[in-house]
C-alpha cells in the first residue's frame, strides 16, 4: 500500500501539521507502509482500495464513497479501522506508548 496525502502546499489541503496527522505519520511509518505527499485527482481518489480522511474532530474517518461512486467495495477499509483504533488507544494512554502495539 501507499498511503498518499494530499499535497500541503496545494489550495484544498489545509497546511496544519497537528497532532492528528503526526500520530498518522508514526502509524503510516511503523506499519511499514509507504507515505507520499502529492496532489491527486478526484478519478485518482475514486480508484483506490480504500480512502480515509482525518482531521482534529473527526479523527481518522473511513470514506466509503466518491461522488456516489464505492470505495473498497463501499466498506471501511481495514487500514483505516486500525489507523482509527490505534489512534484512539493513543489518545486514551498517558504517555502514548500504545501507539504502536
Amino acid at each position: 500500500y501507499d498511503i498518499r496525502f494530499c499535497d500541503w502546499s496545494s489550495d484544498v489541503c489545509s497546511s496544519d501539521l497537528g497532532i492528528t496527522r503526526t500520530v498518522l505519520v508514526e502509524l503510516i511509518v511503523g506499519e511499514g507502509l509507504s507515505l507520499v505527499e502529492r496532489a491527486f485527482t478526484v478519478s485518482e481518489a475514486k480508484q483506490a482500495k480504500e480512502a480515509f480522511n482525518s482531521s482534529a474532530t473527526g479523527v481518522i474517518m473511513p470514506v466509503i464513497a466518491i461522488d456516489g461512486a464505492p470505495i473498497g467495495g463501499g466498506q471501511p477499509g481495514p487500514i483505516a479501522m486500525r489507523f482509527r483504533q490505534v489512534f484512539h488507544d493513543y489518545a486514551e494512554s498517558s504517555s502514548g506508548s500504545a501507539l504502536l502495539k
